[in-house]
């Protein structure tokens, strides 16, 4: 790698919206979202396919047992999924793991 002209072990570099970063968006916004990529779909492409809606009805949210508590969310409830560039509808599912 070095002969390359990169470092010979990974560079961590905080992302430019985080809890560290930029802490007082975390007032309003307190949870990290990340995402995972429903198998059936490419991005939001192929929503119009009934055959794949019939897969994947309805867009969710999976969160832990003890922040939906926080939140006074439970199983089935829809949520929104809110940040500075918008608000999306989402039904929640909650995780058992611990």
């Amino acid at each position: 790698m070095k002969e390359w002209g990169y470092d010979s072990l990974p560079d961590y570099k905080e992302l430019p919206e985080s809890p560290v970063s930029t802490p007082e968006r975390f007032e309003d916004y307190p949870l990290i979202f990340t995402s995972a990529k429903d198998p059936y779909y490419f991005h939001s492409s192929g929503r119009n396919l009934p055959s794949l809606r019939k897969r994947s009805r309805i867009r969710f949210v999976l969160l832990h047992s003890q922040t939906a508590s926080r939140f006074h969310i439970q199983e089935g409830d829809w949520v929104s999924i809110e940040t500075e560039r918008g608000t999306n509808p989402a039904e929640g599912s909650l995780c058992r793991r611990d």
